[in-house]
């Protein structure tokens, strides 16, 4: 085994950048709102440094500000953004491997069918259908869109339709 394979395979291993981003971002975000979570509780166990800072950072002076800010954090748009881009990036190969290998594609595809967990017995499917279909439903026959006659339609081409 040469080196160059060995470089690509550790290069793989390794998230792409912008996955790593996103992932720094949301740890930071995490870790300043325990920070203010704990500073609102004031516990004297987040030293006078990073308390100010956090302060200053977010320009708060009163404990209704504090507040505000902790519930405007919102740590659940970033792994959000980071699952549609996952999303769009599989796609993307998707569509790749489909204009390039449809016989792969269409195997991959049958690799990765969902498994049902759970699924329901043959008497309670029979059971849920049957009392669906054996109960007659009487429909309204007054309604205006059931008493008009359709009107023949010419087609498109000029011809007669044939009835």
């Amino acid at each position: 085994m040469g080196t160059a394979e060995c470089k690509i395979e550790t290069q793989r291993s390794k998230p792409p950048p912008w996955v790593r981003r996103i992932q720094g971002s949301i740890n930071d975000i995490r870790k300043e709102l325990s920070v203010l979570v704990e500073i609102k509780r004031d516990n004297r166990m987040v030293q006078y440094i990073k308390r100010s800072r956090m302060l200053k950072k977010y320009n708060i002076e009163k404990g209704e500000d504090l507040n505000r800010l902790i519930e405007e954090q919102n740590v659940s748009e970033k792994p959000q953004q980071l699952s549609r881009y996952r999303e769009r990036q599989n796609q993307y190969y998707q569509n790749k491997l489909f204009a390039t290998d449809c016989k792969k594609f269409y195997n991959r595809l049958r690799q990765t069918e969902g498994n049902v967990k759970n699924a329901p017995d043959k008497e309670e499917l029979e059971n849920f259908w049957r009392e669906i279909y054996e109960n007659k439903v009487k429909h309204n026959g007054e309604e205006c869109w059931i008493k008009q006659k359709p009107v023949p339609t010419k087609s498109k081409h000029g011809m007669e339709p044939h009835m």
